[in-house]
This record gives C-alpha cells, sequence and structure tokens, in this order.
C-alpha cells in the first residue's frame, strides 16, 4: 500500500529531523583559521555567515554549508534555500556536502525525485569526508524507507552504525529493529534471505531468534551460537546486560528454598495441594538439591516468619498465598531477598528482585481473548454469571480483545439463576424475537403457518463466564436454541467452568491446565487423583501449580531478560514479563466422546 500524499509530507518532515541529527561539525580548520574547539561551539547560523565573509575556499563554502545544515535543522527551509544557492563550493568534498544538502532540502519540499538525484551525484564518487557518510547512509534509509522498500533501508540504518557517535548509537540501534520488524511485517519473505554483508546478517539473525518466540532452552541455545558466530557483533549491546549471567544461572537450582504457605487455618487446603506440588518437583529430581523448609502463614505473622526465615538463612522465598500477605512481605523484605509470590504484586512493590505467579481470573479472561484473536473470531457474546471473579475474568477479556488495532464489539450478557436460564438464552439468541415475527406473519393473513423460528446470525463465539454447573446448563440450552438455518456457534469456557468430564459438555471447547487435559501427563494426572481422590479440579491446578512455581526458580531472571520467550509447565506454557509476572498459556481442547480432543498447544 503506498503512501497517501498526507503521510509522505509528514515521513519527510520527520526524517528531516532524523537525518539532519546526523550531521555534525564538518570542517577543514587550516592552520590561520579558527580552531576546532571555537568551531565546534558555533550554535547559529549566522557565526557561520559571518566567518564565511572572512574566509576564503575551501573554508567559506564549508561555512556557508554549516549555515545551511542548521537551517535545515531547525525547519527554516527558506534561508536553507536560499544559502545554499548562494554557496558555490571548488572542491570536492564541498560539492559532495552540498549535494547532500540539497537532497535533504528537497526532501523537505516534497520533491523525492530531486532529492534521489542530488543523493546519486553525492555518492558517483567515494565520499572524501568520512563524517558525511553517517549523513549519506541516514538519507539512504529514508529514501528507501519512502518507497517502503524496508529491507533496503534496514540495510542501509546497518551501514550507518559504524560512522554515528556513541550518543545516538541507541537511537540507530531501534531503528534497526523498527526496520527489521516492518520487513516482517510487510515483506515477510525477506526474512529468508541473506545479504552479502556480514554485518547486516548479524542484526537479521539476531532478530529472528528474539522474535520467534518459542521455548527458552532453545533460544539460549541459539543464542549461545549466535555470539559464537558474531563475536564483538555492535548488536550485542542490544541484549540485556545481565543476559549472560541469566544464561549461567539457568538450570542451577537452588539449595535451599523458604515456602511460606497457609498450611492450617481457613486456607489449608489451598496450601496443602500447594504444597505437595512443590515436593512432586522435588521428588521428580532426585538428583536435585533444593531443600524446601515451609512455614506456616496460618499460624504466624508474616513479619514473625521473615524473621525467622532470615535467621535460617534463607534468601529465595515461595510465597506468602493471600494478597495481603503478599504486600506485607514486601514492605518488609530485605531487597537483597529474592521472593516468587504466589499472587499478584502491585505496582509500587514490584523490583528486579520479586516476580509473581497467580492463576487468576485476569489470566484467564486475556488467555481467551488471545486465543479468539488467533482463531479469528470477531463477534464473541459473553454470558458471564454475577460474582467478582467472573466480573474479572469478563473485564479482563475486555481490555485484551480492545488491544487488537481495529476490535469489534463484544456483545456482553449478565445471565440468571438456572430457572429463568432458558428463556434468557432465547431472548439472547433472537428466538423470542424469531417466533414474534412469525405469529405476526401469520395473524396479518390469517393462515395457520409452519415455521422454524431463526436463530440470530451476528455472532461466531460464545465466550461462558460461570460456574461448571451453569457452563454445562447454558451449553445444553444453546445447542437446543441454534436454528437448523444457521451454522452452529461454538462455545468456549475456562477452567472456572470446567469441574470435571460430563455428558453436558460435548462439543464444548475448554481451556484448562496440561496436567487435566494433555494425554501426555495423563500417568501423573491419574497418581495426584490416586493419592487424592476427593481432590476437585481447583485442587489439581493449584498442585499443578506449586509444582511449576518451584521448577521456574532456575529460570525465571532468564525467562524475565527474554519476555514472550516459554518453558513448558503442568499449568501451561510459562513465560515472564520485564516487571517479573508469570504468564500462563493454557492450551485449548474440545470435549468429543467424553473426551478431550486438543485444539490448540
Amino acid at each position: 500500500m503506498r503512501y497517501s500524499q498526507q503521510r509522505r509530507f509528514a515521513f519527510i518532515s520527520r526524517w528531516l529531523i532524523v537525518v539532519m541529527m546526523a550531521f555534525g561539525i564538518l570542517s577543514c580548520a587550516s592552520n590561520d583559521k579558527p580552531s576546532q574547539a571555537d568551531l565546534n561551539n558555533i550554535a547559529s547560523p549566522q557565526q557561520w555567515l559571518d566567518l564565511a565573509l572572512q574566509a576564503k575556499e575551501p573554508e567559506r563554502s564549508e561555512y556557508r554549508l554549516n549555515a545551511t545544515r542548521l537551517y535545515l535543522r531547525s525547519g527554516r527551509l527558506d534561508l536553507a534555500s536560499s544559502t545554499l544557492t548562494g554557496t558555490k563550493p571548488t572542491d570536492l568534498a564541498n560539492q559532495q556536502h552540498w549535494l547532500l544538502l540539497d537532497a535533504q532540502l528537497k526532501m523537505a519540499q516534497g520533491d523525492m525525485v530531486g532529492a534521489e538525484q542530488s543523493y546519486d551525484s553525492a555518492i558517483e564518487q567515494p565520499l572524501l569526508n568520512k563524517q558525511l557518510n553517517d549523513v549519506r547512509y541516514a538519507i539512504a534509509t529514508a529514501i528507501h524507507q519512502y518507497h517502503e522498500d524496508y529491507w533496503g533501508a534496514a540495510q542501509q540504518a546497518v551501514k550507518r552504525y559504524p560512522y554515528v557517535d556513541v550518543e545516538r548509537q541507541a537511537k540507530v540501534e531501534q531503528q534497526i529493529w523498527s526496520l527489521l520488524a516492518e520487513v516482517e511485517k510487510n515483506q515477510p519473505s525477506q526474512l529468508a534471505n541473506q545479504s552479502v554483508d556480514p554485518a547486516f546478517d548479524g542484526w537479521l539473525s539476531l532478530y529472528k531468534i528474539l522474535n520467534n518466540k518459542g521455548q527458552l532452552q532453545q533460544v539460549l541455545a541459539q543464542l549461545q551460537q549466535w555470539q559464537q558466530a558474531y563475536k564483538d557483533h555492535p548488536a550485542s549491546a542490544t541484549l540485556p546486560a545481565n543476559l549472560n549471567e541469566a544464561m549461567t544461572a539457568t538450570g542451577q537450582k537452588p539449595a535451599d528454598v523458604a515456602v511460606i504457605l497457609p498450611l492450617s487455618g481457613k486456607y489449608k487446603s489451598q496450601g496443602h495441594a500447594l504444597r505437595n506440588g512443590m515436593l512432586q518437583a522435588v521428588l521428580d529430581d532426585l538428583e536435585s538439591p533444593t531443600q524446601l523448609h515451609f512455614y506456616d502463614s496460618g499460624r504466624n505473622t508474616i513479619a514473625d516468619l521473615y524473621q525467622q526465615i532470615q535467621q535460617d538463612g534463607h534468601s529465595i522465598i515461595v510465597g506468602p498465598l493471600l494478597k495481603p500477605n503478599v504486600r506485607t512481605l514486601l514492605e518488609i523484605a530485605d531487597e537483597s531477598m529474592q521472593v516468587l509470590a504466589l499472587n499478584q504484586v502491585d505496582d509500587d512493590q514490584q523490583s528486579a528482585a520479586v516476580s509473581s505467579f497467580a492463576l487468576s481470573p485476569e489470566l484467564e479472561g486475556s488467555n481467551t481473548a488471545t486465543f479468539f484473536i488467533d482463531q479469528g473470531i470477531e463477534h464473541p457474546l459473553v454470558l458471564q454469571a454475577n460474582g467478582s471473579s467472573y466480573q474479572r475474568i469478563t473485564r479482563s477479556f475486555e481490555q485484551a480483545w480492545q488491544q487488537q488495532e481495529n476490535p469489534n464489539s463484544i456483545a456482553l450478557v449478565p445471565i440468571q439463576d438456572a430457572k429463568n436460564m432458558q428463556k434468557q438464552v432465547q431472548q439472547i439468541m433472537g428466538i423470542t424475537d424469531s417466533k414474534a415475527r412469525a405469529a405476526q406473519l401469520a395473524q396479518a393473513l390469517g393462515l395457520k403457518l409452519e415455521s422454524e423460528p431463526r436463530s440470530r446470525a451476528d455472532i461466531d463465539a460464545i465466550y461462558v463466564v460461570a460456574s461448571s454447573q451453569q457452563a454445562r446448563l447454558l451449553k445444553s440450552f444453546v445447542d437446543v436454541t441454534i436454528s437448523p438455518f444457521a451454522d452452529p456457534v461454538k462455545v468456549y469456557a475456562g477452567p472456572r467452568s470446567h469441574n470435571g468430564q460430563s455428558s453436558e459438555f460435548g462439543g464444548i471447547y475448554i481451556a484448562d491446565i496440561p496436567l487435566l487435559t494433555d494425554q501426555a501427563l495423563q500417568q501423573q494426572k491419574t497418581a495426584v487423583q490416586t493419592l487424592a481422590p476427593e481432590w476437585q479440579y481447583s485442587d489439581i491446578r493449584l498442585f499443578a501449580m506449586g509444582h511449576d512455581a518451584l521448577s521456574l526458580i532456575p529460570q525465571l531472571e532468564a525467562l524475565r531478560q527474554l519476555p514472550g520467550f516459554t518453558v513448558s509447565g503442568w499449568t501451561g506454557d510459562l513465560s515472564v514479563s520485564e516487571k517479573g509476572e508469570v504468564g500462563v498459556s493454557l492450551p485449548w481442547s474440545r470435549y468429543q466422546d467424553q473426551r478431550l480432543i486438543p485444539v490448540s498447544s
């Protein structure tokens, strides 16, 4: 898609600023001229012009060109044009400088044809002044980007990099990544190519490693290979400063971990499920050196527990579970104490030493929205039960849905009790209105008509945010409500709507943890159900969360340095944001013949 005229002028104005910043003070002071230090202190065009009046060639032209540069930088195109027109350089270096300034001036005036002609003339011969190479490649980058040739623009930006001052390298690095992102978006086939420039290949290779999100261990191996293949490559500076340390630490399990859980009191069942999951993680690796030390938040205050943990010499804490306890711990914890909280952490308490892992309602909602977007669903209907957790799920779903470029609106309907649910579903799906229209037609014609009610056709998915019992009822009501003239509408539900297999779930799509849905973990699931037959699915989810929380510790820092990369766990594919928030991508399955058939990994 070509730029509109308005966008082209906006692009030109934006790039004029970038290119002009590339110009330094280009001077060749002779012995009887002002010193280089004096020249470097000149900041106004008029000063350059006054100096030019007293100078001879080639300095006279050089000073006038510097004045032109400053006029261009400040957007005073009329003065830049008149100054440049009145400058007649006699030596090749200043002539090349003149042509590059003319190219910039024409770009600013919207004359891209003239700009390219001046640029081509400037580079017919190698540039005599090496400082001009920064400007040359900045202009070349702008020209390629103007023509939406992001592949060529990225290569020109890489060529510019060696000529850029240290303080401006970070901006050029960001420009290179942005241009490669545009290549991936607009010219994806180009990413498979290799150039003849090893420097560019290094940038491209690293970009592909960091942007093809996948398993952490795979990317760490690729990064090690990249560092060996491209030693001292400037792109190394774009990697997180402590990534090498994180890579080295990955896989090194801690000698001991302090765990704060409610092992007595109101929340002891949740605490026991988490504890048993952590113990299982230790048992799964008999060679692990990790020893777990449990502290009961059901019997003791967080302050007392933290004092005891310090006396016991621990440096890693997993927990607490309850949100108020998390806040209290982080208020008193030493900055050197590494904490993996088992609940959400408030923004004002986030730090490099603090991570958080929570199977929260917000996680369920955002996970569903992401899946819907990936599946191309455009018009979802959300049926939400009463309750704060269901409201949090819906709110998170809506927020994630709105992150799209042009999101369609969501149809949100609060559902009623079971007694009125079927009638409400008929109203929601348009069956009630369809019957009313048929009755009106029959009355108007004075005939007895045979008719089949038609359900609404403006939705392509139904997301049920309710209890397991409500979800089963809603699914059956939807099934009998859909008109035979309409395509079946898929029904989706998350973990809080799933608590065991049921024939009423037939055909419904379920997002839940792999320990409950993945056949590869069937043996582990059976073992858990055998050891704790009284456990509900909610208990098994906490068990899996405890298992993953302990397994994550050696990989937390590397995952945090590489947001978007994942490790596979019993709760899903786990990633860690720059803020330390553990994200979980839940797999989706479909109930068929009382079995869950995976539809996503």
